[in-house]
């Protein structure tokens, strides 16, 4: 009975771990990319950028949660988070186990967007999306581009807060 418990408790563990990352080697638009070299060794990129009239910190890891956390206001596991400069405001930017790959808009890289972040009514959550694109001079640079309301031109509906970050790599050049 014992090893039966360790058997299911195994494979329930493994599930779990394999469902907090993703693919970081996607086929997308029948190209192949390699984003694996993308991962912070530390756990998450952290930056500075002017966000809604005030200056915030962006923490990003690449297809995958931050980890460690090392925010005491960010409690809930997440791929992006928008933090205030008194790091007491953590707010999740999506869920990399609610996440797709696809072609940018003008086809120059590969774009992953995580849904499902932090909520930001009733209805609407918030959605990270990472645009890779080519740099052959292999600058790595990611930045925060802006922040986008969709709304629904007929029903005036929202439909979710986008924040669009911008990745410029070598690794997006195939």
């Amino acid at each position: 009975m014992a090893s039966k418990f360790f058997i299911s408790l195994a494979v329930f563990s493994a599930f779990v771990f394999a469902c907090s990352a993703i693919n970081c080697k996607p086929n997308v638009g029948g190209k192949q990319y390699d984003f694996t070299g993308l991962k912070p060794t530390n756990g998450s990129y952290l930056f500075q950028a002017p966000f809604n009239g005030s200056t915030w910190w962006f923490q990003v890891n690449i297809c995958d949660n931050v980890h460690p956390q090392t925010v005491a206001a960010c409690t809930v596991n997440a791929p992006v988070n928008l933090i205030s400069l008194d790091q007491k405001t953590c707010i999740p930017l999506g869920s990399i186990d609610v996440s797709a790959w696809d072609e940018t808009p003008y086809k120059d890289g590969a774009m992953l967007t995580m849904f499902h972040g932090a909520m930001v009514d009733n209805i609407t959550f918030r959605e990270a999306r990472i645009y890779f694109t080519c740099d052959t001079t292999n600058s790595n640079q990611l930045s925060f581009e802006h922040y986008r309301d969709c709304i629904n031109a007929d029903d005036k509906l929202a439909l979710g807060a986008e924040y669009h970050f911008g990745f410029a790599t070598k690794a997006a050049c195939v």
